[in-house]
């Protein structure tokens, strides 16, 4: 991975647990220019598709969605699967399909806890 796309994916990552409400007030936004016009509804419909394909914890699967509100719409795709200090880990692909924005991959590790958190 380039160092713009770590940069971006370690952004996107350290913001996305608790993005739908710190983002609205004025945390850090993890897309830059391209996430200014991401609604609340945009952000959770995409958390969703990423918490979603984790949770069905399968090479190759994907979650779709795509924004009532907004000409936003997105994909997450499981790139992979792995174990790293015993956790359940993946990496996943984000796209933005409309709307504009970039593609993201961002790797994930469940905890103990049983959250998806960033594994840098």
């Amino acid at each position: 991975m380039t160092k713009r796309l770590v940069l971006g994916a370690a952004m996107f990552l350290l913001a996305a647990g608790s993005m739908s409400t710190a983002w609205a007030q004025g945390a850090v936004n993890p897309f830059g220019r391209d996430g200014v016009t991401m609604s609340q509804d945009d952000i959770a419909l995409m958390q969703g598709s990423v918490q979603k394909v984790l949770g069905e914890y399968k090479d190759g699967v994907k979650a779709s969605w795509k924004s009532t509100t907004s000409d936003r719409a997105g994909r997450s795709t499981l790139l992979k699967t792995f174990k790293q200090k015993g956790m359940q880990c993946g990496e996943v692909e984000h796209v933005f399909t409309a709307g504009g924005g970039r593609r993201y991959v961002l790797p994930y590790c469940k905890t103990k806890e049983g959250q998806w958190k960033l594994a840098f």
